[in-house]
């Protein structure tokens, strides 16, 4: 499908601008201000939409760009109009550089619930480990007391 929307591409650590001229479901061809290596992995973004790809061919600043995932045309394009409105509620574009962001998550998702049962499970072990020295103290004490109070108690008669 025949488009022209400006995107933003990562290509070696460096982001720059590019006009993408055609969209399909596994590819693009975009012209950018600075020639584009074959073979070279990018990352272009357009709004919301994430397109990973290899660059299958390059000549005069244009390019072809095989896509990882299958692209979402529908969803780039309509980037492509949600933001030219920049706050169009009906299209459900949302400006995110005004809109609050949502409160502290839920405890489940920050792991407080994982740490809580890691210092029960703690705890308890610790203690299973506390008696079970304590039990093997008070035995060891047992038979040094019996071993020394059974020769009296045989010498008296008992």
């Amino acid at each position: 499908m025949a488009v022209r929307v400006q995107a933003r591409m990562r290509i070696d650590g460096e982001w720059i601008d590019v006009s993408i001229h055609n969209v399909s479901s596994r590819g693009l061809m975009a012209r950018a201000g600075a020639e584009v290596g074959q073979r070279s992995y990018v990352e272009l973004r357009r709004g919301d939409q994430i397109v990973i790809g290899r660059v299958a061919w390059s000549q005069d600043g244009y390019f072809g760009l095989r896509a990882q995932d299958r692209i979402d045309i529908t969803g780039m394009l309509g980037t492509a109009a949600a933001a030219d409105r920049r706050s169009d509620a009906a299209s459900g574009w949302i400006e995110r550089r005004t809109t609050p962001r949502d409160p502290a998550p839920p405890r489940d998702r920050d792991g407080d619930g994982s740490r809580a049962f890691g210092r029960r499970f703690q705890f308890i072990l610790i203690g299973a480990a506390g008696a079970s020295g304590c039990a093997a103290a008070a035995t060891a004490v047992f038979r040094m007391l019996q071993a020394a109070i059974l020769p009296a108690m045989s010498a008296l008669g008992g």
